[in-house]
């Protein structure tokens, strides 16, 4: 057990019990287009609060406009008006009986484009309706996509109810990107952890304790069946995926290692970095696949290494490992930006577990949130803006959502039980 212990510790560090209080810092802040949303309800009968919440949240973590709270709802497309108090866009949401439309004035060029009728039934499609519709909005204005698709798989933890087994149960489970529309997963009454999407598949990865030492599981999203995916003796746990790779961490060496496992030749394991009595962790890989970045406490406290991956797999040589992080001296839990720009992770900050930034190209390390709550398991969506993240005490586990660039990170789950490795869809 000693060596499962060693093998998991850094994602389980940071185990006080703190108040709620998150901000981030605002130097991270780029400047977004500030929207003005007007709403006009044609049909005083029907009540659309819950729609319009969600067009207000959606709009607002587009991760390119941010939602203005104002009082100017009668200037209507009042563009003279919207420029003196530099607005860029205005959407205006017509409320009908059982759809609702959008038009949107560009302060700038004094472009006023209505887009379709988007006809709703009252039931649980109508959530991942308004995210298209949103998302097609933001396609539309910055020729990008946002996160308003994008899933988020995590594991949920709860007290076991019944006098035989485990303390503790967890399952895998998915939600939207606002934290709705929760839906198990994982059915093996047992503790489930670490999820990961598996690119290009329709399926996703996790650990496994089903019998005892933990193993990665490959699951499917449309059925229960499972198989497990690597064939090696000892503990598996903390993988993170690439589009040829699957890295994790494995003691069937003798000590918690970096394995690397190919998804294209589908071949053995292979040791990819070991140092002697150190303890190798969580990783997270280069979006082109080349290099991967890992927790060690190769020299001292667990920090953030760096090294490219051989282009073969056939033996090789241990490669050497760069240290990237260097301003606090317990980090965790790491996830590379799609854009290749920035590393997201967790470090132990005055005490407390907090969300840091490195920036690949100035090599500087920054703290993005502030507060007295335990922050773990950053993992960026693929729009490079958003992050999902847990919060961590003795007593709950909470999910939480952040634009980069805006001043505090909102809090998207509810309910019972811990949750915790939130993970972001990759982009299709």
């Amino acid at each position: 057990m000693s060596k499962i212990k060693s093998l998991l510790i850094f994602c389980f560090f940071f185990s006080c019990c703190f108040a709620e209080t998150i901000t981030i810092d605002l130097k991270s802040q780029n400047k977004l287009n500030k929207l003005y949303l007007l709403i006009r309800d044609e049909t005083a009968s029907i009540d659309h609060k819950n729609w319009e919440e969600q067009i207000r949240f959606d709009l607002n973590f587009s991760g390119y406009t941010e939602v203005i709270q104002h009082n100017f709802h009668k200037k209507g497309f009042d563009r003279p008006f919207w420029k003196t108090i530099g607005a860029n866009y205005v959407a205006r949401t017509t409320f009908r009986e059982k759809c609702f439309f959008i038009e949107l004035l560009n302060v700038k060029t004094g472009a006023l484009k209505a887009y379709p009728q988007l006809f709703l039934s009252k039931d649980a499609t109508d959530r991942d309706k308004i995210h298209r519709y949103i998302s097609a909005i933001t396609y539309d204005l910055f020729g990008k996509t946002g996160v308003h698709e994008s899933k988020i798989l995590y594991s949920l933890r709860v007290k076991n109810d019944k006098e035989h087994g485990p303390e503790w149960l967890s399952e895998i489970w998915m939600c939207d990107f606002d934290g709705k529309n929760q839906v198990q997963m994982t059915y093996n009454n047992s503790y489930s952890i670490c999820p990961r999407f598996l690119p290009n598949e329709n399926a996703f990865l996790y650990v496994s304790y089903l019998h005892g030492r933990p193993k990665i599981k490959k699951a499917y999203f449309d059925s229960r069946e499972e198989e497990m995916l690597i064939s090696l003796r000892g503990s598996q746990a903390l993988p993170s995926t690439s589009h040829t790779n699957i890295a994790f961490i494995s003691d069937a060496a003798g000590r918690p290692d970096l394995f690397l496992f190919p998804l294209i030749e589908m071949g053995k394991p292979i040791q990819l970095f070991s140092s002697p009595r150190a303890t190798q962790a969580s990783s997270t890989f280069s979006p082109d696949g080349r290099k991967i970045a890992f927790v060690s406490d190769k020299d001292g406290p667990p920090r953030i290494y760096l090294l490219e991956i051989p282009r073969t797999n056939k033996r090789f040589k241990t490669p050497s490992a760069e240290l990237i992080t260097k301003k606090n001296r317990q980090n965790t839990s790491p996830s590379w930006s799609p854009d290749g720009r920035k590393l997201a992770y967790s470090a132990k900050t005055n005490g407390i577990g907090q969300i840091w930034i490195y920036d690949f190209d100035s090599k500087q390390e920054w703290q993005l949130t502030f507060g007295n709550k335990n922050m773990e398991n950053p993992c960026w969506a693929h729009d490079s803006h958003h992050l999902v993240f847990n919060s961590e005490d003795e007593f709950m586990s909470e999910l939480y959502l952040m634009n980069i660039h805006q001043k505090a990170p909102i809090k998207i789950s509810n309910g019972p039980g811990g949750k915790r490795f939130p993970v972001f869809s990759p982009r299709e």
